[in-house]
C-alpha cells in the first residue's frame, strides 16, 4: 500500500478518473486503452529520449 501524500494524490487522481469514465460518452475501447496508459509512467531522458516505466516499479 501506497504510504504518504504522494499515495492519498494518486488513490485521489484514480476515483477522479473513473468518476470521469463513468460519464464519459467514449467507447469502451478508448477506456480500456487510457486505463492501460495511465498504468505507466514517463521520464524524459533527453531531447530525443523517453522513458516509461510501470508505475508499480516506482516505490
Amino acid at each position: 500500500m501506497e504510504l504518504g501524500s504522494a499515495g492519498t494524490v494518486t488513490i485521489l487522481a484514480e476515483a477522479i478518473f473513473q468518476l470521469a469514465n463513468l460519464f464519459s460518452n467514449k467507447d469502451a475501447e478508448q477506456k480500456k486503452i487510457e486505463s492501460q496508459i495511465r498504468k505507466y509512467k514517463i521520464k524524459k531522458i533527453n531531447e530525443n529520449e523517453l522513458l516509461l516505466y510501470l508505475r508499480q516499479l516506482d516505490y
